[in-house]
């Protein structure tokens, strides 16, 4: 079988990379909701009860989605520490 080395540097990187996309989400996913109810106090009748109900969706949207961002930093973080536990166990000192 061919086993090709991994590098860890590499992998932690670009595990950084997405941590850094998994943050921006976060940021523009709260802006969202800021927009939506700063636009909800602006509205009147039936358009302010449908902005409500989109301000409601998207809250619940949010939840969902912080979920899995929460899913994805960990599934990061447990690969990067998986992949460095990997590579010190083979490394030449720890060997007997």
């Amino acid at each position: 079988m061919n086993r090709e080395k991994v590098d860890p540097a590499r992998v932690a990187a670009a595990a950084e990379r997405a941590g850094e996309t998994v943050a921006a989400v976060r940021t523009e996913v709260a802006l969202l909701l800021t927009e939506l109810t700063s636009i909800e106090g602006l509205a009147r009748g039936g358009a302010a009860l449908a902005l409500d109900g989109v301000a409601q969706q998207w809250r619940a949207t949010q939840v969902q989605v912080e979920v899995a961002l929460d899913d994805v930093a960990r599934a990061l973080a447990d690969a990067v520490e998986a992949l460095q536990t990997s590579q010190a166990a083979a490394s030449p000192t720890h060997s007997r």
